[in-house]
């Protein structure tokens, strides 16, 4: 894992700010699963969000959209990218998050629910770590932020 960004905290996710040589700072969306594409947006950050908002589509789930409708999009988008060993490893962690939060509503799942999790797996700890890892991993929350209305708030400083 590389480190965390210092910088852009407001910015949402796939949005980033580029200063030109006279000194004027341009905004643009990059473009999921391309590298180095970029769609060029305003440079007024309030237009440029505006234009973000209209310009980046994604399958915005409902509002009772469930950890296992988030699990079904990681398994679809996130593990391919990945490493043999790491799918399979994955995969089993994603097997103990579906057996306890298969049909839960994100919204309500809080970190006293994780907590069950993890005492539910103390004799293993090396699993309950990982589950809770991949939980919290940006990878999987990336469906789920999007429930918001601005997710860049919420996970800004999160992470």
């Amino acid at each position: 894992m590389g480190r965390k960004n210092n910088r852009n905290l407001n910015m949402p996710p796939s949005m980033i700010p580029r200063t030109q040589r006279s000194r004027k700072v341009c905004y643009y969306l990059r473009l999921p699963g391309t590298q180095r594409r970029e769609i060029p947006l305003d440079d007024d950050f309030v237009l440029a969000l505006r234009q973000y908002a209209e310009l980046d589509t994604f399958d915005a789930p409902s509002h009772g959209a469930t950890f296992g409708d988030v699990a079904k999009k990681h398994l679809v988008d996130a593990l391919p990218l990945l490493k043999p060993n790491t799918i399979k490893m994955h995969l089993s962690d994603l097997k103990h998050l579906l057996a306890s939060f298969a049909d839960a509503p994100l919204d309500q799942v809080k970190p006293m629910h994780i907590k069950k999790l993890l005492t539910k797996h103390k004799d293993t700890p090396t699993t309950a770590n990982r589950c809770k890892r991949l939980f919290f991993e940006r990878k999987t929350l990336q469906y789920a932020e999007r429930v918001s209305h601005c997710p860049w708030l919420l996970l800004g400083n999160a992470f």
